[in-house]
């Protein structure tokens, strides 16, 4: 009994991480279309560098929960002795999209800094 109850919660974690990182990464996307959208209607400089702040929180977060949450499916899929290949593939999509997005904005944020 003692077991399946452990089992249980790490589910339960292991879903909450997924719908985590499902959120930052939606969210990432959405910064970056408004991003985007901003470079084509010429938005404000100040406007665009605050996207460009908030991308990176978003990104940084979305790698972060994106490794907890492979880190943790890992743990399910070898106890269980299942492999769930589209959860495996979204983990990884999701942290690299955040990392690529977190040092991007980061190396953009340093190129556009007044000196």
């Amino acid at each position: 009994m003692h077991k399946r109850l452990r089992g249980s919660a790490l589910y339960r974690n292991m879903r909450l991480l997924e719908s985590i990182t499902g959120f930052f990464f939606s969210c990432s996307l959405v910064v970056l279309g408004l991003f985007l959208l901003g470079n084509y209607q010429e938005f404000l400089d100040q406007t665009q560098m605050l996207l460009l702040s908030i991308l990176r929180v978003c990104g940084l977060l979305c790698a972060l929960t994106g490794v907890y949450y492979s880190g943790s499916l890992l743990l399910w899929m070898i106890r269980r002795r299942r492999f769930l290949l589209l959860r495996v593939l979204y983990a990884l999509i999701a942290t690299t999209s955040g990392i690529v997005l977190t040092l991007g904005v980061t190396f953009l944020t340093v190129m556009l800094a007044p000196v």
